[in-house]
């Protein structure tokens, strides 16, 4: 859900990136079935024989990585951790400057 929510907030036709999913299931339906569940609102690409998982070292799900347009990897991360999305922002360039006002008083 949360990537299905940053994608929301974040993607626009202009956009310069794109979410995509690689589904590493064995088959087709399986895939299919899953983005449907999730309410997946961004494409989900069906790895079959695992050769996107394999060209990018892929080794564990989930992975997250941005691929520049010459296909070079410029950010990875395996694994789920709460915040992801804020580091995601980030990476993209998409993170809001804090003002000094923004700042919370202690």
């Amino acid at each position: 859900p949360v990537l299905r929510q940053f994608y929301e907030q974040h993607h626009q036709p202009e956009s310069n990136f794109e979410v995509v999913a690689v589904s590493m299931d064995d088959e087709l339906a399986s895939a299919r079935a899953y983005a449907f569940e999730a309410k997946l609102n961004f494409p989900v690409l069906f790895d079959e024989g695992q050769k996107v998982a394999n060209a990018y070292k892929v080794e564990g799900i989930p992975t997250m990585l941005l691929i520049a347009e010459d296909g070079t990897v410029v950010w990875g991360k395996a694994g789920f951790e709460r915040g992801f999305e804020k580091e995601l922002e980030r990476e993209l360039g998409l993170a809001k400057l804090e003002k000094p006002n923004d700042k919370p008083s202690h």
